[in-house]
């Protein structure tokens, strides 16, 4: 099982791609999702996925340090 969040300003697009996972990639299980990046990052830092779907443009986070 791959261990995902999603992170995308937009919620219909996070809809959307975990509907495409459900069907197409069922081996990806999604923990969790954001809607912004400062949300995001405390995902990433709670639940250490093994893959990250960053959908999201970062206003004043292009230099990601986590």
């Amino acid at each position: 099982m791959i261990q995902t969040i999603i992170i995308d300003d937009e919620q219909n697009n996070i809809e959307n791609l975990e509907g495409l996972l459900q069907q197409y990639c069922p081996q990806v299980h999604v923990l969790g999702t954001a809607i912004n990046a400062d949300d995001g990052i405390v995902l990433i830092k709670n639940l250490r996925p093994q893959l990250v779907f960053w959908i999201y443009k970062c206003r004043g986070k292009q230099d990601l340090k986590c």
